[in-house]
């Protein structure tokens, strides 16, 4: 279920669409969702971590654009 029907929103008081709540875990509404610092790394310790694993293909697909779109719209 959204993020808006179950009381649990973003720092800001915002309620992004593309998060999304299980329902009757959190019985009551009214939660904050605050980032973890681990959410926030640099794109350089990314790459240095990735370089240490097999090679794989890199490439884009259009359902990519789509949750990019979602993920950054709001619920009024």
């Amino acid at each position: 279920m959204s993020c808006k029907k179950n009381g649990m929103r973003a720092e800001g008081g915002v309620y992004p669409a593309a998060m999304l709540v299980r329902e009757g875990v959190l019985s009551v509404g009214g939660w904050t969702y605050r980032d973890s610092p681990a959410m926030h790394i640099s794109e350089k310790d990314a790459e240095a971590f990735d370089a240490k694993l097999p090679p794989m293909e890199k490439r884009w697909q259009s359902n990519q654009e789509e949750f990019y779109i979602m993920s950054r719209a709001l619920l009024g």
